[in-house]
């Protein structure tokens, strides 16, 4: 997959919004270990992220600004001339867009308008867009999976923002012709998450510090947990392979089909940490949590037979190789 992804993206313009988050941080080294000229879109950058390096050695071009704010928005996509556009730029914290729903709406739905707007206005760089959406966009559909042609019934603020989102990508590809494909991802852990009001990150620093994880909700709730690698591998596939398969407004679930409630996840959690010689974990559940959903897990067979994608990592061997990281970024 490597050569296949090298062969599609070596020389390539490439342009990352959202470059310093999660998803971000993994994505960039290895378009640039593919060969490709990367430009990030940065609002701010936490010395602890793996970008942070990079950033530093001057191995990616920067443009500072934000995604509400378009001039930023078409600058970055003007000075880069990108010919793939990975957006993955984001309010990503779901507490945070129930406390401040408006910023939300106008990163998440108005960000992603003006990324696909600059496109609009400047075809001539022939920009491919992957954009990243997220399993919220589903809303709650019961105790099934996930499939692609459910409707995007999210109600609560960030579940909401991502449906919006789509609505708008739909409307630029299908009467502008932008050319857009849509990853709708699981819940994604590894190495360089900051994001510490969720449950992995805050779990491994609760152990690290020797401290105690209070868990928001009951601990019933199901999610499908991907490592990071897998899911920066179906954003890769998605730019290699979008004008040989004709992704142009098409939408994938990226996710391991796996349910693991909050309580089965912080059990593993506790056998990866003591098995690594951190410590253990140590829980309170506090049940405050409302309008959770009851069970969000994606069924991915669309990306699997139309991509050649799978996920590869175990939520063990994940978190196996994610303790290293934490251990390193808390402890310093």
């Amino acid at each position: 997959m490597a050569e296949a992804v090298a062969a599609a993206l070596s020389g390539r313009r490439v342009l990352v919004t959202g470059a310093a988050g999660l998803v971000g941080s993994n994505l960039v080294p290895r378009l640039l270990d593919a060969g490709a000229e990367v430009t990030v879109l940065l609002r701010d950058l936490d010395g602890s992220s793996p970008l942070a390096a990079v950033v530093a050695a001057g191995r990616v071009r920067t443009v500072r600004g934000t995604l509400v704010e378009y001039v930023d928005v078409e600058r970055a996509l003007v000075e880069s001339e990108a010919e793939f556009c990975f957006h993955l730029g984001a309010q990503t914290l779901v507490p945070v867009a129930s406390k401040v729903p408006l910023a939300t709406f106008e990163a998440n739905v108005m960000g992603t308008a003006h990324v696909l707007e600059a496109a609009r206005r400047h075809p001539s760089f022939g920009t491919r867009i992957v954009v990243a959406s997220s399993d919220k966009a589903y809303g709650s559909a019961g105790e099934r999976a996930y499939i692609e042609d459910l409707p995007l019934m999210g109600t609560q603020p960030y579940d909401a923002s991502k449906s919006a989102a789509e609505m708008v990508i739909r409307s630029y590809s299908q009467v502008y012709t932008v050319p857009v494909v849509t990853l709708r991802c699981a819940n994604t852990y590894g190495p360089g998450d900051l994001n510490w009001s969720r449950l992995i990150p805050g779990a491994l620093r609760a152990v690290l510090r020797g401290e105690t994880l209070e868990i928001r909700s009951d601990g019933t709730p199901r999610r499908d947990y991907m490592h990071v690698d897998d899911a920066v591998t179906a954003y890769l596939l998605a730019a290699s392979r979008f004008d040989e398969l004709n992704l142009a407004g098409e939408a994938f679930n990226a996710g391991t089909g796996i349910a693991t409630s909050v309580l089965e996840l912080t059990g593993v959690i506790d056998g990866a940490c003591r098995a690594a010689g951190v410590g253990a974990l140590n829980t309170r559940v506090l049940g405050t949590a409302q309008h959770e959903i009851p069970f969000q897990v994606l069924d991915a067979t669309k990306m699997r037979s139309r991509l050649g994608w799978s996920p590869s990592t175990s939520l063990s061997d994940g978190l196996a190789r994610t303790i290293p990281w934490y251990r390193e970024a808390i402890t310093r």
